[in-house]
């Protein structure tokens, strides 16, 4: 079966119950279901049920403003790309892409440290830089 964007509409998140399972979207986000499930999702009443405020009227961080997208395959891959690739850590000078903020860290502390402003952090830096050399030779 072909996967489907299902949107979240609202200002909140929307969390729900449905078939056993916890769903959370965030607001004005969206995650990827199977198309009949999506459906199914849609059309089911909240599993968590409704919140109403005092006057009455429902709450509307309870609103159910769902939406479903078809999306083809090279759509889809291309959009999982993107956000992987998003999700990579960036140097702001040379554009190195790391994949964690220690990676990061790291190249910016062997690369660019002559290039920071702030002298009190490169110094820091440094010092860090300089312990992590002195416990790397202790274990080698």
């Amino acid at each position: 079966m072909a996967k489907v964007k299902v949107w979240n509409d609202n200002t909140y998140v929307y969390q729900d119950k449905f078939k056993g399972q916890e769903i959370v979207i965030q607001p004005k986000d969206f995650i990827l279901m199977e198309s009949d499930e999506a459906i199914q999702f849609k059309s089911a009443f909240p599993g968590f049920g409704l919140k109403r405020k005092a006057s009455g009227q429902q709450d509307p961080s309870t609103f159910k403003m769902i939406r479903i997208e078809v999306i083809d395959e090279k759509q889809l891959q291309a959009e999982q790309e993107a956000r992987a690739k998003q999700a990579l850590k960036t140097c702001q000078l040379c554009s190195f892409e790391a994949q964690s903020d220690i990676e990061l860290d790291r190249h910016v502390t062997e690369a660019h440290l002559d290039s920071m402003i702030d002298k009190e952090e490169a110094q820091k830096a440094t010092s860090r830089r300089g312990k992590s050399k002195g416990a790397q030779a202790v274990t080698a």
